[in-house]
């Protein structure tokens, strides 16, 4: 019982409880940074499913820009911050259309499910049935290698 008492007043008054996982905190990201309709700092945002983190690549990559985004966007201890660079939606648009056009020439992918454009964090999000090392090296090796890629676990189409 005084274990139980414990963790609730732990909760109630420091707040500690598990962090989110990647993909709430992620789709938290993209919703604040809708809410700073002004904010051109962000190069991209990447889910690593692998090591359960999420890439956070800012053009301006300095200590106070990171402290501006972890004050304003997230603050979660899952965020790993990279230097990035400007993204244009041509250069999404080539990796999007270069895998179309895989497929299109070569029929369907192995473990491959889908692919799409997430223009709030500038990447190409590619589905895969397995997503682990072995298949993201696959895909990169026989299709395109590009850092503006972020792979996910998928289904057919449907993210999980």
């Amino acid at each position: 019982m005084k274990k139980i008492f414990l963790i609730a007043i732990c909760i109630l008054i420091t707040g500690c409880q598990k962090e989110k996982n990647i993909y709430t905190i992620k789709a938290n990201i993209e919703e604040n940074i809708l809410k700073h309709k002004d904010y051109n700092n962000l190069s991209s945002c990447k889910i690593d499913e692998i090591n359960n983190t999420i890439t956070i690549e800012l053009i301006n990559n300095s200590e106070e820009e990171q402290e501006w985004f972890k004050n304003n966007i997230s603050n979660s201890n899952k965020l790993i911050f990279k230097q990035g660079k400007e993204i244009k939606q041509e250069e999404l648009t080539y990796v999007y259309n270069y895998i179309n056009d895989y497929i299109n020439s070569n029929g369907q992918i192995e473990n491959y499910t889908g692919h799409y454009i997430d223009e709030i964090c500038n990447t190409v999000v590619v589905s895969l049935l397995e997503n682990n090392e072995k298949h993201q090296n696959n895909f990169k090796q026989n299709i395109i290698d590009s850092n503006l890629i972020e792979f996910k676990k998928g289904n057919y189409g449907i993210d999980q």
